[in-house]
């Protein structure tokens, strides 16, 4: 159609392409929003569920400048004085470079939410711990790739950018060196596993249970719910308790009675609390005693000393408590009481006056 100028349909192509965007964008967050969530027979899976809260907003935010972008190429944008076109379309490739790393983004939560729900079936704690360094790798990589395909796009060598990073590599090195400490701390903790995601650790001064283990940090929550952020360098050069690497745990305590306890009611007292210990469902067999340990100030002191059979905070509690109350019930039983600080003061007669000895 040679009566027509190219001239003339330009514009008004890129117009069209412009309002496609706006449609595009719009259509995309329908059908992944709203449409996909309440008429494909997946309605219900988690899947769907996280594509359609995480890929509607980024996927239509790609195809709008992605069409727009197309729009820049059709119109005719003057290149005299100043190269206009360039920059605009500089400005796209950049747009669209951010647009497609956003929508990798999002495609890796995606991936990693299906994955640690995979995770949370099996018996391993390693692979909870993985799939965050995975999808932290994932994102990275996209981005690296994205950024390097930018400024190649823009004209400038990548090859060249290497090369200069050479340069400086000892000052980076300098300056990177606490980020490459926590890195093979990540290492360390992976290969060591001297704890895994879950478990209740102590690292110096921090305490708490651990949520998510990175390539710098590890992040604990303390048991006042603060988020506390550990450089991984830390576990390389500071011991590290697992509390929650045990099989049983420990209960330790005294018991103090009066100084008018028999001997003979204390030996009673002591093989009773022993039977006790014996028969407790919830006590390890391996190794307990109740003994007489010390005569304090103001009591006789007993040490009960067991272990209980489970790890779990709760129900050590638990344990604890109906043995202690068991305890409370045996002294009754026994006549026996409990002591606490007392004070006797014992008052003598006072010495007469000198006078009045003298006249005796």
């Amino acid at each position: 159609m040679d009566f027509i100028d190219e001239a003339s349909w330009r514009p008004w192509v890129a117009v069209g392409l412009v309002f496609l965007g706006f449609f595009g964008r719009w259509f995309t967050r329908l059908v992944l929003g709203s449409w996909l969530r309440r008429n494909t027979l997946l309605k219900n899976s988690p899947v769907v569920a996280d594509v359609t809260e995480l890929l509607p907003g980024p996927l239509a935010f790609l195809v709008n400048i992605a069409l727009w972008y197309v729009a820049a190429r059709v119109i005719q944008i003057p290149t005299e004085p100043v190269n206009l076109k360039l920059f605009v379309e500089q400005g796209f490739q950049i747009a669209l470079a951010v647009a497609l790393n956003w929508t990798a983004y999002a495609g890796a939560d995606i991936g990693g939410r299906a994955a640690a729900r995979y995770t949370e079936t099996t018996e391993s704690k390693l692979d909870d711990q993985m799939v965050p360094l995975f999808r932290k790798s994932v994102k990275l990589t996209v981005s690296v790739v994205l950024l390097l395909m930018v400024i190649q796009n823009l004209g400038y060598s990548v090859s060249s950018l290497l090369a200069s990073l050479g340069i400086g590599g000892l000052a980076i090195a300098l300056a990177a060196r606490d980020a490459m400490a926590n890195f093979f701390g990540s290492i360390v903790i992976f290969t060591d596993r001297p704890f895994q995601v879950g478990d209740w650790i102590v690292v110096g001064d921090v305490e708490g249970t651990v949520e998510e283990v990175g390539f710098r940090t590890t992040r604990v929550r303390q048991f006042d719910k603060a988020m506390v952020t550990v450089p991984n360098s830390r576990f390389t050069d500071s011991s590290v308790v697992n509390f929650s690497n045990r099989s049983i745990r420990r209960m330790k305590f005294e018991v103090g009675l009066t100084y008018d306890t028999s001997a003979e009611q204390m030996r009673m007292f002591l093989s009773r609390v022993n039977d006790l210990l014996r028969a407790h469902p919830g006590l390890d067999q391996t190794f307990h005693f109740a003994r007489f340990v010390s005569m304090g100030a103001y009591a006789l002191n007993v040490q009960i000393y067991a272990f209980s059979t489970t790890k779990d905070w709760v129900t050590w509690l638990e344990t604890r408590e109906s043995l202690m109350l068991q305890i409370m019930e045996l002294v009754e039983e026994s006549g026996l009481a409990f002591a606490f600080p007392t004070q006797t003061i014992v008052m003598d007669d006072p010495a007469p006056p000198r006078g009045a000895r003298n006249a005796q």
